[in-house]
């Protein structure tokens, strides 16, 4: 758990400045960022394996803590969402996010039983770990020919609000980095998102600050879970790495099962007997409605119902998909199961990237990722602390604490739905 939090603790002073810059020069950074170290960290892990190396662990905590300065593997997801964002529609955002959640389904199903299957066909790991580097590699070079996705309009306005002031003393310039770091953490208050570029704006001055609250309690709920799942089915279950790999195998046909039928399924019965109630009561607008990326190269894309429709269809995903984890704790602890059934992470980003412009995408994402790495660093703490000191008595009671911050989240995403629910009386 310790070189987890050694890659935790500098993430959370480098991803928001990462992210920011990205508003400025471009995304791909990001996927360079979190590919290019990663096969570093990889190849450098394999080099620590062989018999003829004398390191200790602490240069694997020097990589741990590396890779997180680099943004090594954490920076994927805002450049995915950020990538996502540039380049759809608002009402079309939740539906390709959810393309991107089956691609990563498909890769947790493959990518652990290739690892078994290299594992077992070599007789050892390092082969797998070389594999997995290759990918990176090869990843790496395929995001050379992946087209740009930010404007260079928003690249402009972005560099333009760039104060270019010199900084003169010592003080002051551990002042502006702290400024920096705490910059996208600081963008989710009220009065920090810059509203005459927003398409849609929040109904009420506190709403985006509670669905950001409340995605982070949910994240603590099962971060920290995560965390501890693996040591705590090797002390209970007496599992091995092969039923490890396996886990994560049905976990990723778990996600897809969600993705490719439970989700399309929902978003059916939603418009076809939630939504016509809606558009009665909204107003259809005539514009068309277009992705900064869409509007630079001149592509239409069909006209849109009223947005706030689709933030309360999105809270309701949010709101349902939060439900789900209470009830997939509630009643799978006997089995000692993770709950793959989050319906609202792609509602939240769709949320999130929706109040937010162009510029000011990059160092919203960022300052989810911040965010998130405190959590896990946090989380990884406390759950770690609560396994140790009833792993013996009551091994499930980590599953207990994280059913409360669970519910505590629905309690959180209930009081920021109701201004969603009044806009629309």
């Amino acid at each position: 758990m310790r070189p987890d939090i050694c890659c935790f603790l500098p993430a959370v002073f480098t991803i928001g400045f990462y992210t920011s810059l990205s508003d400025r020069v471009g995304r791909k950074l990001l996927m360079y960022l979190t590919l290019i170290p990663a096969v570093f960290s990889q190849l450098f892990v394999v080099y620590m394996a062989l018999p003829s190396t004398q390191l200790g662990l602490e240069f694997l905590y020097i990589d741990a803590f590396l890779s997180g300065s680099f943004g090594a593997g954490t920076l994927l997801e805002p450049a995915l969402n950020a990538y996502i964002a540039d380049s759809t529609p608002r009402d079309q955002r939740p539906v390709v996010i959810g393309y991107a959640m089956v691609a990563f389904s498909l890769g947790l199903i493959i990518g652990p039983a290739l690892g078994l299957f290299y594992i077992k066909w070599t007789g050892e790991n390092s082969s797998a770990l070389i594999l997995s580097a290759s990918a990176f590699a090869l990843l790496a070079v395929y995001c050379v020919f992946v087209p740009e996705s930010l404007p260079t309009v928003a690249q402009r306005r972005a560099v333009s609000e760039v104060d270019a002031k010199e900084v003169p003393t010592f003080l002051m310039r551990m002042k502006l980095i702290v400024k920096k770091t705490l910059d996208p953490l600081l963008l989710f208050l009220p009065g920090r998102i810059d509203e005459s570029a927003t398409a849609s704006k929040p109904p009420g001055r506190y709403t985006l600050p509670m669905i950001v609250c409340a995605n982070a309690t949910l994240n603590f709920a099962l971060n920290g879970l995560t965390t501890v799942f693996i040591p705590f089915a090797n002390l209970v279950l007496h599992w091995e790495s092969i039923e490890s790999l396996f886990f994560y195998s049905v976990m990723g046909a778990a996600t897809l099962l969600v993705y490719v039928a439970i989700f399309p399924l929902l978003q059916i019965l939603y418009g076809r007997f939630v939504l016509p109630d809606h558009c009665k009561r909204s107003e259809i607008q005539n514009q068309d409605e277009r992705s900064p990326l869409m509007e630079e190269q001149g592509l239409r894309t069909r006209p849109k119902v009223n947005i706030r429709d689709n933030n309360v269809k999105d809270m309701r995903f949010f709101l349902f998909g939060a439900v789900l984890y209470v009830i997939g704790y509630a009643i799978m602890v006997k089995n000692e199961r993770a709950m793959v059934l989050f319906l609202g992470s792609p509602s939240f980003t769709s949320l999130l990237t929706s109040y937010v412009p162009v510029h000011q995408t990059g160092m919203a994402l960022g300052g989810i990722c911040v965010l998130d790495a405190i959590i896990n660093t946090l989380s990884s703490l406390l759950y770690g602390w609560i396994f140790s000191q009833t792993s013996a008595s009551v091994p499930s009671a980590i599953y207990m604490a994280s059913t409360v911050l669970s519910l505590l989240a629905v309690v959180v995403i209930l009081a920021a739905l109701r201004p969603f629910q009044g806009t629309k009386q």
